[in-house]
């Protein structure tokens, strides 16, 4: 073979080996024959699981291995949300009112909501009740409990909220809605005197008149706006129910006990208006307040011309020009107002004295000519004819207490004074006109006058900021012949905190409480007088402080005697104190003593009695 050809073939011979040497490397194996040596072949990748799939994509740290770490952390964030929802991290318990509730007015001033917290998130608990939050009392079991007594007529709503201790718990909140449905509105006395075998037990009070009202257990006779009962003796207690159309009830027990009702002594005397600016005034107040003679003043807001004493901002009174202008000049004009009312009030607090603002209400000659004038003449009381009446005050006085607007324009002057600082309201001339009724109309009024006074009354002790100290002056006669200016004691005594009754011994009529001539013997007219007073002011649970007069009249002139035997006159009755009245702010101040010091044994003063016809000295206040 020549050289070219062998190294050709050579060259085929290489190219051969190599492809056959690949040809075996991938080829099936073969069957083995014989005895030879056998030749392990490699195993065959499937193409499901072969090296490009899942499993090797994995095996090889590819994206599979993302993947199943993805997945993994999924399922452990599920899970930890799931632990953390559905664990009870916090639990609530709630008793005492519960959601949709429908509470009985009477029970609403036991009313209590109660909350227990548990679980391992459970932190603070805060209760709010109709939009404030309430504090609670812990019971001994870990309970919190808060009062509802203010709950309020119809819907109420309680929130409460435990806070977590823990970021990934949620704060458990919750919401009871339910409603109080209070009974009839009731007004009755807080105790009587106890029956006896020949005198029941009168109970009166104010109604509605749908209203069924029973006394332990009997019908109490009606009568518009009001009712009462007797309870004969033997009976332990008086128990009233008030049964409204809807089946809503309102029940109150009254007990017997004629314990008379007794507060801290009130030394006082009136001063008009213009009397603040008197020159001698402050220095006469300044000694007695130091003396421990008088403890109060009464100064009037309104007097008996319908006149406001300072420059109030009740928009009616700007409107019928009631704010009085002081005589003296000012700056070329009328001073507007007599006095300062932040100013007197601060004065007088600051001598330690109460100041008690004197309104009188229906005798108002400004607002009744007004009202006339205007076309206004429901705001007036008329006679018969539609006309208004004629009285010994003159015509077209008397305004109407039946009549809206009249009273609220004495309640905002009594609202705004007590937020001036005055510290108590005393109502005047809260009555009728004297007369007969069936010469008088009062456009608008569907009760008994005296049932429509006391619903004045209690409408103005309702709009009067809490704590202001309420009472009313009544005609003395008011405790006999209640039906002659409409003043009920028993139905005013539960609405007030005192009576003032104007016992002044020129007022009464001969014989009256078997007194033969009363202006001549004043502290016997007196003290029979108020004892009549204190007995049925008690029953609403009023004290009584008396007007009492240091002034003459027909031909009967008053002198420190006389005033002194009326002051203990009244204390002997269990009065608190008294206010002295003269129109002209002229007083016997040698008859005040320090309050708490009157001497009460001897008796020697109700013998005192009244000298025609003497002038005595009197000291200018």
């Amino acid at each position: 073979m020549s050289r070219s050809q062998s190294s050709l073939g050579g060259a085929r011979g290489t190219q051969s080996s190599v492809v056959e040497r690949l040809a075996a490397l991938y080829a099936p194996p073969k069957k083995s024959r014989g005895f030879g040596p056998i030749r392990v072949s490699r195993p065959r990748r499937s193409r499901r699981f072969g090296g490009n799939g899942f499993i090797g994509s994995v095996r090889s740290g590819g994206p599979g291995r993302w993947l199943v770490a993805l997945v993994v952390l999924v399922l452990l964030l599920v899970t930890a949300v799931l632990i953390v929802t559905q664990t009870a991290w916090i639990a609530v318990a709630t008793s005492g009112v519960q959601d949709g509730d429908v509470i009985r007015g009477d029970q609403a001033s036991r009313l209590a909501f109660r909350i227990k917290s548990a679980g391992p998130a459970a932190g603070k608990v805060m209760v709010m009740f109709n939009g404030m939050e309430v504090s609670t009392e812990t019971e001994a079991d870990g309970t919190l409990v808060a009062s509802l007594t203010n709950a309020a007529p119809g819907d109420n709503r309680i929130n409460y909220r435990v806070k977590s201790k823990y970021p990934w718990a949620r704060d458990k909140t919750g919401q009871v809605s339910f409603t109080v449905r209070f009974g009839p509105t009731l007004s009755l006395p807080r105790a009587v005197p106890p029956p006896t075998a020949k005198r029941a037990a009168l109970i009166r009070g104010l109604a509605d008149d749908d209203v069924i009202v029973t006394v332990n257990g009997k019908p109490a006779s009606r009568e518009s706006g009001m009712f009462q009962a007797y309870v004969p003796f033997g009976s332990r207690d008086a128990t009233v129910i008030a049964t409204a159309p809807d089946g809503s009830l309102t029940k109150a027990v009254v007990k017997f006990d004629s314990t008379p009702v007794v507060a801290e002594p009130i030394q006082a005397f009136h001063i008009t208006e213009p009397a603040w600016r008197y020159a001698n005034l402050d220095k006469t107040l300044a000694r007695l307040a130091r003396e421990k003679k008088i403890n109060a003043v009464v100064l009037t807001i309104k007097d008996e011309n319908g006149i406001i004493g300072y420059d109030t901002g009740v928009p009616l009174a700007k409107r019928i020009g009631a704010v009085g202008k002081d005589w003296r000049v000012k700056n070329g004009e009328l001073t507007v107002g007599f006095y300062e009312a932040r100013q007197a009030i601060d004065r007088l607090h600051e001598l330690g004295l109460k100041a008690i603002g004197r309104i009188t209400c229906f005798l108002d000659p400004q607002l009744a000519e007004w009202a006339l004038k205007n076309g206004q003449t429901d705001m007036i009381v008329q006679d018969k004819n539609g006309d208004a009446i004629r009285t010994a005050y003159g015509t077209a006085v008397f305004t109407n207490f039946a009549n809206e607007q009249v009273r609220q324009y004495n309640i905002q002057l009594a609202v705004e004074a007590a937020k001036l600082g005055f510290d108590d309201i005393m109502f005047d001339y809260v009555r009728r006109p004297e007369g007969l009724m069936e010469n008088l109309h009062f456009p608008g009024l569907t009760t008994s006058p005296a049932v429509g006074i006391a619903n004045f009354v209690r409408e103005a002790r309702q709009a009067l900021p809490p704590g202001t100290t309420l009472g009313v002056a009544v005609f003395g006669v008011s405790a006999s012949r209640p039906y002659l200016v409409g003043q009920d004691i028993r139905l005013l005594a539960p609405l007030v905190d005192y009576i003032a009754p104007m016992v002044y011994p020129s007022h009464w009529v001969e014989g009256e409480f078997k007194v033969p001539l009363p202006i001549a013997e004043p502290g016997t007219i007196v003290e029979r007088s108020v004892a009549e007073f204190v007995r049925q002011a008690s029953t609403g649970g009023a004290y009584t402080v008396p007007w009492l007069q240091d002034f003459g009249a027909k031909s009967y002139q008053y002198g420190t005697p006389q005033v002194l035997a009326q002051i203990e006159g009244g204390y002997r009755s269990k009065a608190s104190g008294f206010f002295m009245w003269n129109s002209k702010v002229e007083y016997h101040l040698e008859a005040f003593e320090p309050v708490g010091t009157y001497n009460l044994e001897d008796e020697a003063g109700s013998n005192v009695t009244a000298v025609r016809n003497t002038t005595p000295k009197k000291s200018k206040g």
